[in-house]
């Protein structure tokens, strides 16, 4: 694959904007379908780290290619006439002038923009004004981290319709979560002062992402909401530099990032191997004849150990009573596991082979893909029940 130059140097922000465009474009395309208004955010614009015209690398001209490309295919495909508003904030003048400049563009008109000069923590009334009770998707990409807390996000999570995309700079936090001249900012990014003095490293990521992201829900809104997260590594590196999060009230909004974060793993793989390829290039001069043998991310589980907990997932909801298992359990599933979809379903199929589980709703034999429909009769799922224990 071919990295856009405007990249080099940054490919993690390559594989952030991927994800972003992946998501958005189908987040768009359904509500679209039921919403007249769909309002974008972006928290932290810049534009940062791109100094073309284009603006190609940034998210300000990714978001605004994605509603004029939904905007289009939404009225061709389903005679939808959607208002798409975007509000970009920015707190540096010099970037700002810039983001000003190119969002006069006429290329846009058919998007209503507009644009804050000012801290994103110091305008928080204004924004929630501003999303005028829509749909509103809130892009979250600071440069720190002290931003993403769950109190200072609270105003926004007290939208009663809205989605976040969190950049949760892991690397950063990673350090300063037991330095004790943080420890209130530590009790406003968890709720907690969190102790992972004890905790090997991968126990300590664990415990930071998943406290931080019971946090931000605990401060939603809405009824009941779901996390995801997706990692970016440090390219050319086995260590993360940040994780992603997503956070919604919607099942079918999490089942949907889900898929499109799985379906960009071969992305992220492809891009940590260029990455490290080029890496090695720099430092000797010379290309790299074994570039497939280029150091790439390594996942915490083995491919063995992920099934298993998948199983276990699997047997711990299931009984020996029907049930039905719809998006919002799937929402569940995820949102306490971290699985993909696809683990979920071969582990399933895995236990109807052995005999232990069995789904009433339809014959998966005849099923190459998805052994549980968990979005049929509208969103209420299929029959499942438990035969055995192991």
């Amino acid at each position: 694959m071919t990295i856009p130059e405007t990249y080099k140097g940054r490919e993690q922000a390559y594989i952030k904007h991927q994800i972003l465009e992946a998501y958005l474009e189908r987040l768009f395309m359904i509500l679209g379908q039921k919403l007249p208004t769909i309002n974008y955010v972006d928290c932290f614009a810049g534009p940062w780290s791109d100094e073309s015209d284009e603006l190609a690398g940034t998210s300000i001209a990714i978001s605004l290619r994605i509603m004029k490309r939904c905007q289009v295919a939404l009225k061709e495909r389903f005679n939808r006439s959607v208002k798409f508003r975007a509000l970009y904030i920015e707190k540096s003048p010099a970037a700002h002038a810039r983001l000003s400049e190119y969002l006069e563009q006429p290329q846009f008109d058919s998007v209503e923009t507009e644009h804050l000069l000012g801290q994103f923590e110091e305008n928080l009334s204004q924004i929630i004004d501003w999303t005028n009770h829509k749909f509103t998707y809130f892009f979250v990409d600071p440069k720190g981290w002290k931003e993403i807390s769950a109190t200072t996000l609270s105003t926004l999570l007290q939208h009663p319709h809205c989605e976040l995309f969190i950049n949760f700079m892991y690397e950063f936090l990673n350090r300063a979560v037991t330095q004790t001249a943080f420890e209130d900012h530590m009790v406003e990014m968890f709720g907690i002062a969190p102790d992972v003095s004890k905790l090997d490293p991968e126990e300590r990521q664990e415990c930071l992402l998943r406290t931080y992201r019971d946090n931000l829900k605990s401060h939603h809104q809405a009824e009941k909401s779901w996390t995801a997260y997706t990692p970016v590594y440090r390219p050319g590196t086995q260590k993360i530099l940040y994780h992603l999060i997503y956070l919604t009230s919607s099942p079918r909004g999490m089942q949907v990032f889900v898929e499109e974060s799985e379906k960009l793993e071969l992305v992220k793989h492809e891009v940590y191997v260029k990455a490290s390829v080029n890496r090695k290039e720099e430092r000797s001069g010379t290309a790299d004849l074994f570039a497939s043998d280029a150091v790439t991310p390594v996942t915490a589980s083995k491919e063995s150990t992920t099934n298993y907990r998948a199983r276990s997932l699997w047997l711990s909801r299931l009984s020996s009573k029907v049930q039905f298992f719809g998006l919002e359990v799937l929402a569940d599933m995820l949102d306490e596991s971290d699985l993909f979809i696809t683990d979920i379903q071969e582990a399933f199929r895995d236990l109807v082979a052995d005999g232990l589980v069995e789904n009433l709703s339809g014959n998966i034999n005849r099923r190459t893909k998805n052994v549980v429909k968990f979005d049929a009769t509208r969103g209420k799922g299929e029959q499942l029940r438990k035969i055995s224990d192991i």
